[in-house]
């Protein structure tokens, strides 16, 4: 087995095993996890902002999907993706990564909405959702100074055990009435143990090809077509520059096989929309497993 795998995906010629693979899968899995339930969201607050139905958003998401499919198969994004100066390719990047902190420090509790500057931090420190954040962070980083390979999925997993004992230990008083303090307006309370290891997925019947691309070519769709356009175009070119980094894949400003990686991307977009999930693409989460030490087609099989 480990024969086939390292010829099929070139494990020694990337410095890497397949056990290496699959924990730098795991990692990615784990640490983009939380978009499954962000993806099911986006059609639903895409449609209210322009007035239509589910169906039409994901006629935009297919409609922008093909485009970006022409762009990648023709070379366009790569040649624009050179063109870019290494300065701003990393500006891109960091922009992304500053995003997703913004979001999970918000989902955290650590930063909250303000009225007067727009956020605030959070001073209340007395908060379940802090504490499970805070020990996570503080395992993952700590492990992760320290050079241990898989800490980021070791921070997952000690903050899933702190969210599990938190909910064991605080929310039988709750059933019977009494709600600890602890516990106010947190989403541990939210937080179910699994009844079982696996289970069926849910029929994608109801949105499978769903999409109404024809109303989604309607001339007043069109700005959001390409709004999602240069949102995944960049949002790649930041995502593959960051990852193909650390991965070590750029050389002389280049991305290898870029052309690949976006066609791939784009095939992603046009088949999701298909299926009836908003925009699929690169991720800045594979960057953690990159940091585990993934290097191939293994870790995203994995």
């Amino acid at each position: 087995m480990d024969s086939s795998l390292d010829r099929l995906f070139a494990l020694r010629e990337n410095q890497t095993s397949v056990r290496t693979e699959v924990l730098a899968g795991t990692t990615t899995f784990l640490t983009m996890a939380y978009f499954i339930f962000v993806l099911t969201a986006i059609p639903a607050a895409a449609a209210a902002g322009f007035a239509n139905s589910w169906q039409v958003a994901l006629g935009v998401v297919f409609v922008s999907g093909v485009l970006f499919l022409l762009l990648s198969w023709f070379g366009v994004r790569e040649a624009v993706m050179d063109a870019i100066s290494p300065s701003f390719k990393c500006g891109i990047t960091v922009g992304i990564g500053l995003f997703i902190a913004f979001i999970g420090l918000q989902n955290a509790g650590l930063i909250l909405k303000s009225p007067a500057t727009g956020v605030t931090m959070n001073h209340n420190f007395a908060s379940a959702d802090l504490l499970v954040f805070l020990i996570g962070l503080l395992v993952a980083a700590g492990l992760h100074a320290r050079g241990v390979r898989g800490s980021i999925l070791w921070g997952i997993t000690v903050a899933t055990l702190a969210a599990v004992t938190l909910k064991l230990a605080f929310v039988p008083s709750h059933l019977h009435g009494a709600l600890h303090p602890f516990l106010a307006g947190s989403k541990v309370l939210q937080f179910n143990v699994a009844s079982g290891l696996v289970s069926s997925p849910p029929s994608i019947v109801p949105t499978l090809m769903q999409m109404e691309v024809a109303s989604a070519l309607d001339p007043a769709m069109w700005p959001f077509i390409l709004v999602f356009l240069f949102m995944v175009f960049f949002d790649t070119v930041g995502t593959l520059i960051g990852v193909g980094e650390q991965a070590g894949l750029i050389g002389g400003n280049k991305l290898v096989r870029a052309k690949e990686a976006f066609v791939s991307d784009a095939l992603g977009t046009t088949l999701g929309a298909c299926l009836g999930t908003s925009t699929v693409t690169s991720y800045i989460q594979s960057a953690a497993g990159v940091e585990q030490g993934g290097r191939t087609g293994l870790t995203a099989s994995s």
